[in-house]
């Protein structure tokens, strides 16, 4: 038996696990900013993969009766075995593969079915963990991207998100939102950029680029001295806004970043809150 077919039909088998963890970790969540191991993936990808067909092959034979001849799949992964011994399996004849030629499309459809499935059962299990903070005590359930944690608040834990910022997010008369203030080297100065976070861009797993509103700017050389408390920006003086709607940062020229969770209270009151852990 070819080697090649039987890696074919494993592939086969388990890439409903592999949808499983594509789709858990599907966008802004896959952009990986640490290093795993090949054995960490494949076992995100197995056990999936092996608990959904145990699954399928339990509603499959109990629930629809039909058969399934595991026979047949092991002969196709494993190939033929030595004749010598009375007990070991026969490798495969024309009645087997008669079999393999009348179930080529029910085989097609349930893979299509699982695999569906597959995609569906790690979305829902995406939500779980993100809703119950899941990936914070167990690092099965861990998002490849802490950017994303940092980024949406998460990174304060569970109980200052939910009685914080889950809950403003939903009042309609708050108002959440991020500020970032980015320190940027450009030639041989430095300058502060204070903006309201808009979007984040990642590439080739590493996050690229920011890109901030209502951004103001001033070189770092003019900070303000202890006994100035004024520290709003738009009147301070060391402060200028810049023209323009976006404003792009990329990564790779911020030495670091201040993040600040902002919450204002559309009448209830007239200056913005931040959160603190």
């Amino acid at each position: 038996m070819n080697i090649a077919l039987g890696a074919i039909v494993i592939t086969i088998l388990i890439y409903p696990g592999i949808l499983f963890r594509y789709s858990y970790l599907s966008g802004q969540y896959s952009s990986k900013n640490f290093a795993t191991s090949l054995v960490d993936e494949l076992v995100f990808s197995l056990v999936p993969a092996l608990l959904l067909q145990l699954l399928a092959y339990w509603f499959t034979t109990c629930m629809l009766a039909k058969e399934i001849d595991l026979e047949i799949i092991y002969k196709l992964i494993v190939g033929p075995f030595s004749s010598s011994s009375s007990n070991s399996i026969k490798s495969l004849g024309k009645s087997d593969f008669a079999i393999i030629h009348d179930n080529v499309w029910p085989f097609t459809l349930y893979i299509i079915f699982i695999s569906a499935i597959a995609i569906l059962m790690g979305k829902v299990l995406r939500h779980l963990a993100k809703k119950y903070f899941w990936y914070e005590e167990n690092p099965v359930f861990k998002f490849n991207n802490d950017w994303w944690n940092i980024f949406t608040g998460r990174i304060l834990g569970k109980e200052i998100y939910q009685k914080q910022i889950a809950v403003n997010e939903k009042d309609e008369d708050a108002n959440f939102f991020i500020t970032v203030a980015a320190l940027v080297n450009i030639g041989e100065s430095c300058y502060l950029y204070h903006g309201k976070l808009e979007e984040y861009y990642f590439l080739n797993n590493e996050l690229e680029k920011i890109c901030l509103s209502s951004v103001y700017r001033r070189k770092i050389v003019d900070d303000r001295k202890s006994e100035d408390k004024n520290n709003n920006k738009d009147f301070d003086e060391r402060y200028y806004k810049l023209p323009g709607s976006i404003f792009v940062i990329k990564y790779s020229e911020i030495i670091n970043l201040d993040v600040q969770y902002v919450i204002v209270k559309k009448e209830k009151q007239t200056e913005p809150s931040s959160i603190e852990s």
